[in-house]
């Protein structure tokens, strides 16, 4: 055989090769489209399923006596992503608003009328109060009236600041609280509501909710842009509805081990002690205080409404409030309340996390009555 023939017998063997590769990419191409199609289509039918009827049955039951029409455009504003801007040192943080659901007054704090800040530096005239918090301080779902610290300082007969914000736990309130102090601005009392966020946020070292998306400022995380982009296709999306789970299931894992949770307790016990420390340096009463979850110590069959599928890593809870009973128990607080055990009549909870008006009124007077208790 000539080299002749070698090369065209090679050229003739390769030429299927060449041809097989932009081919695949073009089945697998249009397999990937008929999926999204055939993703979208199913997604849109079973949206369809919930109907604004069912909706209105919902919201009867969560918001007894409330407009539906009001309580929907309420939840809308909660959920608006423009409530939220970046914070030095907290990454995050509630911007300035002002609409008939949701007042937010600078630097942060959430009230439904203006009030004085700073408050005095005379320690002889500052009556303030300062609360704490991840969204369920917040008032995620109800209105400026019906928060926990609105009704604390009802309660209590003082001046109240709210300033949790949703997403906040116990290290970046400790980083909060601290940017305020090192202005000269301090409280007559801080009160720290906690427990859920902690151990949704278990990382140690800490994270927040948006470190991932604030550090591709110094460098691409790849792996997560690309689960970023698939998370959101319809195909990807459908399969995780049908089993159960959300994008954020996707993007994180919310499970956390023994020795995670263990290291979660460390910390929020430590930024407790490191909070006391101080306060006590300045003569602030401070409190600390472990709130209900769903998934610790109540009835999630007595819900008016089913809750979601999962509890997006508070299943975390079960065993992190264990440690912290047994904590407290070994080296019991004059500062610490649990309240992980309180409840009232349902509706307890709105959602699968966020209290009900009544269940943040009765909160909010167990906390006074404790605080009244220890001045």
């Amino acid at each position: 055989m000539s080299m002749e023939q070698l090369k065209n017998d090679k050229s003739e063997s390769s030429t299927p090769v060449s041809f097989s590769l932009p081919l695949a990419i073009m089945v697998m191409f249009g397999l990937l489209v008929i999926m999204e199609i055939v993703s979208a289509l199913w997604l849109k039918r079973h949206a369809d399923q919930a109907t604004p009827p069912s909706q209105q049955e919902m919201i009867a039951k969560l918001y007894p006596g409330e407009s539906y029409k009001v309580v929907a455009e309420m939840l809308e504003k909660h959920k608006d992503p423009a409530l939220f801007a970046y914070q030095p040192f907290v990454e995050m943080s509630v911007r300035e608003t002002h609409n008939k659901f949701i007042n937010i007054f600078p630097p942060g704090y959430r009230s439904s009328v203006k009030m004085p800040w700073p408050p005095s530096s005379d320690p002889k005239i500052n009556d303030s109060v300062f609360v704490f918090g991840g969204s369920t301080t917040f008032g995620f779902g109800v209105a400026d009236d019906q928060t926990i610290p609105y009704y604390l300082g009802k309660e209590l007969g003082r001046p109240t600041y709210n300033l949790g914000v949703p997403t906040y736990y116990s290290t970046i309130e400790r980083i909060a609280f601290f940017n305020l102090v090192t202005q000269g601005i301090l409280p007559r009392i801080a009160v720290f509501i906690d427990g859920l966020n902690d151990f949704i946020f278990y990382e140690v070292p800490d994270k927040s909710n948006v470190s991932r998306r604030l550090a591709t400022a110094f460098g691409l995380d790849w792996l997560y842009l690309l689960k970023k982009v698939f998370a959101y296709t319809h195909t990807v999306q459908l399969v995780l509805s049908m089993s159960g789970s959300d994008v954020q299931d996707f993007l994180n894992q919310r499970i956390a081990s023994k020795q995670e949770i263990e290291k979660t307790v460390a910390r929020l016990i430590m930024n407790r002690e490191i909070i006391q420390a101080f306060c006590k340096e300045k003569e602030i009463l401070c409190f600390f205080v472990d709130q209900p979850v769903p998934t610790v110590d109540y009835d999630n069959a007595k819900r008016l409404v089913p809750p979601a599928v999962h509890f997006m890593g508070a299943e975390n809870c079960v065993y992190g409030y264990t440690l912290l009973r047994e904590q407290y128990r070994q080296h019991p607080s004059n500062n610490h309340l649990d309240l992980s055990r309180i409840t009232v009549q349902e509706p307890v909870y709105i959602d699968s996390f966020h209290y009900s008006k009544k269940m943040n009124q009765y909160l909010a007077e167990i906390i006074a009555t404790y605080i009244l208790g220890r001045r």
